[in-house]
């Protein structure tokens, strides 16, 4: 988790990483990718005109600068919406995922009429440039969201998944919820 302090009347310092409006930035500094090892990476729920994205920069500088690198295009997203996106790097194999591949989820749906939301997880292994769909996580059974999906791998090796799940109500608002998987499907 990326934090930071600002002293109270400080203005606003920096460049937006695209043009486009942009949400939920995460940042993970490569330490599984051999040479591509250092880089920083982040990504932002962005909106550009063909619809919601999740844009991935790239900074080879400390984070002086960024470019974009990949884009991450979800074609559910792009019809249904998309929040609360997440970028982690796997630190060790699971199932078929050699380590350091980058694994990117976001919460997908909540602009749809039936607003059935799903946490979809797309995986890249070139270092963020390329994305492939890799599955569903979990998928709402009612009209009530699940958000803020972050990855760990647990001492045991299980890929685990936390969000946000308002599915239960009225008994529960919201709870943090858990997904775990061996083989990172």
């Amino acid at each position: 988790i990326l934090t930071a302090a600002v002293p109270a009347g400080a203005a606003a310092t920096g460049r937006p990483l695209g043009p486009d409006a942009a949400m939920y930035p995460r940042v993970v500094r490569l330490a599984h990718n051999g040479a591509a090892n250092g880089r920083i990476l982040t990504t932002v729920t962005g909106f550009p005109s063909g619809g919601p994205a999740g844009d991935i920069y790239g900074s080879d500088d400390g984070g002086r600068s960024f470019t974009r690198v990949g884009r991450v295009s979800d074609p559910v997203a792009a019809r249904t919406g998309l929040c609360c996106t997440t970028l982690y790097e796997l630190p060790r194999r699971i199932g078929t995922l050699p380590p350091g591949t980058l694994l990117w989820a976001g919460s997908v749906g909540q602009g749809a009429s039936d607003r059935r939301m799903s946490l979809r997880v797309w995986r890249s292994t070139d270092a963020g440039r390329n994305w492939q769909y890799l599955s569903t996580a979990a998928a709402s059974p009612n009209a009530h969201g699940l958000w803020e999906p972050e990855f760990t791998v647990a001492a045991d090796g299980r890929l685990v998944m936390y969000y946000s799940d308002e599915t239960d109500q009225p008994a529960h608002s919201q709870f943090l919820a858990e997904k775990s998987s061996r083989d990172g499907v």
